[in-house]
């Protein structure tokens, strides 16, 4: 049952353009701040500092904050579903 319900929100979400926003988000940020000194994640100046485990700690650190905001959106969303379509109190309900 529960491999059945995480198959539909995986494809559904797959659907969803904020899946992709996300996903282009998270691949321009990270690539723009390894391959050039425009974008700066972290303080790594140059291309000699890039790889220290520090430098890639903050860059791992900021990319786990934006991805909270993502996953609260994909969880707001699939609440609201629940809402909408007043499937609600069969998942909130009380042992």
């Amino acid at each position: 049952m529960l491999r059945r319900i995480l198959a539909f929100e995986f494809r559904y979400q797959v659907r969803q353009p904020l899946f992709w926003i996300a996903c282009v988000v998270f691949f321009l940020l990270t690539f723009a701040a390894i391959t050039t000194d425009v974008v700066s994640v972290g303080r790594s100046i140059g291309s000699v500092r890039r790889n220290a485990p520090f430098v890639i700690l903050q860059m791992l650190a900021i990319m786990t904050a934006i991805g909270t905001f993502f996953t609260t959106a994909f969880v707001s969303n699939s609440v609201h579903r629940d809402f909408e379509s007043q499937t609600d109190a069969l998942f909130f309900s009380m042992p």
